[in-house]
């Protein structure tokens, strides 16, 4: 592959020349002059044959910090292939402040390697630093794997629901879902079927008693009922049963208190990309930008499944990748840069572009 992220120390990468980035602040006085040319030198302290030297501004506005990533890479890719370098390793930049700014930075470098190196026979990685004192991340490979080993089925085969079982829990699935009120969950007055007699209020008290027990919203307050919650779910699912893809989606990010540019940033998807999902209801990406955006919406399991199959997509048994998503999102690791790291440590496509 042209472009691979990679966790490790950037100074032991087995590649023909390691990029060595100064970060300055862009508010210095001579900053009008902008960053000094790279220059290549002796890869001296590195495993490399060569170290280019770039100097990289540092600005507080996201933009600017943008425009100013987006010409570092750009410079030190030409100077690489003006030197006849054919493999090449970057460090991780930050764009800007704040939680998002790793996967920001992670997108533009992804965008500016990728569009120079489709033309040409260049080896690039973005190197992550790979220190883990606390052993975290040999934990996750350690347990990703487990989970991969006890989920992953045979391409062909494998088990399968018997044909009249599966039939009987489509059937049952489809009355529950499409029940306007089922019954186990309250009468016609309003109150918990099963209440015992001695329980129940006088009919004339019955108002009473469903105001004193109505939520704010209006909703019964069954507090110390499981079916409660699950009948408010139901309800508010019921509700969103005929979203598309988009309209869902945008929902979920409202519903869960997150802004659209919080969910595409942390999902590594371009804005331009995000921005044709928000406009057109009736849009549908590609699946592996879905999955991407199932991370940055920090949806459960559940969530994304059911937002996935309303662009026409299902995470498979039987495909590493979509096992792999189905942890982290199983697991709330919603780290694009660390699952596409694992996703390559296990032989795979990289999702990041």
């Amino acid at each position: 592959m042209p472009f691979e992220i990679k966790r490790n120390d950037i100074t032991k990468m087995d590649v023909e020349a390691v990029v060595l980035a100064e970060t300055i602040p862009g508010y210095r006085t001579d900053a009008s002059a902008g960053p000094r040319e790279p220059v290549i030198e002796p890869g001296t302290g590195t495993g490399a044959k060569h170290q280019i030297r770039a100097e990289v501004y540092r600005y507080a506005d996201e933009d600017e910090q943008e425009r100013s990533l987006r010409q570092f890479y750009r410079r030190c890719l030409s100077l690489a292939d003006e030197k006849g370098i054919r493999s090449l390793a970057f460090p991780l930049i930050p764009a800007g402040r704040g939680m998002l700014s790793r996967f920001r930075g992670v997108r533009i470098a992804a965008e500016e390697i990728r569009a120079y190196v489709k033309t040409r026979d260049m080896q690039v990685c973005l190197v992550i630093p790979g220190f883990d004192p606390m052993g975290m991340k040999t934990r996750l490979r350690r347990r990703l794997d487990e989970y991969i080993a006890e989920n992953l089925m045979p391409a062909q085969g494998g088990p399968a629901m018997d044909e009249a079982a599966a039939a009987e829990e489509a059937d049952f699935s489809a009355s529950f879902l499409c029940s306007e009120k089922p019954s186990f969950f309250h009468d016609e007055d309003g109150l918990p079927d099963g209440m015992p007699a001695e329980s129940r209020p006088a009919a004339g008290r019955r108002d009473e008693f469903r105001q004193a027990h109505k939520a704010p919203g209006g909703a019964p307050a069954w507090g110390s009922s499981p079916f409660d919650e699950l009948e408010h779910k139901l309800a508010e699912r019921m509700e969103h049963m005929s979203d598309t893809f988009s309209e869902y989606l945008l929902y979920l990010i409202r519903m869960k208190g997150m802004t659209n540019s919080e969910v595409y940033k942390r999902a590594v998807v371009d804005k331009k990309v995000f921005s044709k999902i928000r406009n057109n209801p009736d849009y549908h990406p590609q699946k592996r930008t879905a999955l991407c955006l199932c991370i940055g919406a920090r949806l459960s399991l559940d969530e994304a499944k059911d937002l996935l199959a309303r662009g026409g997509y299902a995470l498979s048994p039987c495909d590493k990748t979509d096992i792999i998503f189905s942890y982290f999102l199983e697991h709330k690791i919603y780290d694009m840069i660390e699952l596409d790291i694992q996703l390559e440590e296990h032989g795979l496509p990289c999702i990041i572009e």
